[in-house]
């Protein structure tokens, strides 16, 4: 079955669907382990995660 056709199903099937964001493939792997149907991925959270690893280099303590 075509993935389109499986995300249309699930948006068809009556009540709430949860989908959390994911931001590379181990968060996506992550969220199917524990049981979500659907995973989604945003240009920004990506960039952002980026970030965040590149400043988190930035604020590490200096060393005495």
């Amino acid at each position: 079955m075509k993935k389109t056709t499986m995300l249309r199903n699930l948006l068809n099937e009556p009540g709430l669907l949860l989908v959390p964001g994911a931001y590379d493939c181990i968060t996506a792997r992550c969220a199917e382990l524990v049981g979500f149907k659907a995973v989604f991925q945003s240009g920004a959270g990506v960039r952002d995660s980026q970030l965040v690893c590149r400043m988190s280099a930035l604020l590490r303590p200096a060393k005495s």
